[in-house]
């Protein structure tokens, strides 16, 4: 059973987190069902109450990054990234 978590979203209101959330914009992504398990795994065991939405989405797009630089990419479009701030941190491993 997940725990109920609160979060402090961009604009300085807070909200339940929801893990479907994440899940959803992660297969949007393209990320497959493996990829997203251990994704969603690992935020479960590092998300805290308070913490920003935006350190979640960083840390969901690490992680997603580590396993398929191709739908990180599509991931970070949903955020106001520029194309030059895609390409630094898509070759950032390189």
């Amino acid at each position: 059973m997940e725990r109920q978590i609160f979060i402090q979203k961009s604009n300085g209101e807070t909200e339940l987190f929801k893990f479907e959330k994440l899940r959803q914009s992660l297969f949007s992504s393209g990320a497959n069902k493996d990829t997203v398990d251990t994704i969603l795994a690992k935020i479960q065991k590092e998300v805290y109450d308070g913490m920003s939405s935006n350190s979640i989405y960083k840390k969901a797009f690490a992680l997603l990054k580590k396993h398929n630089k191709i739908s990180a990419s599509r991931y970070s479009l949903k955020r106001p990234f520029s194309i030059w701030d895609l390409q630094a941190i898509l070759l950032s491993d390189l």
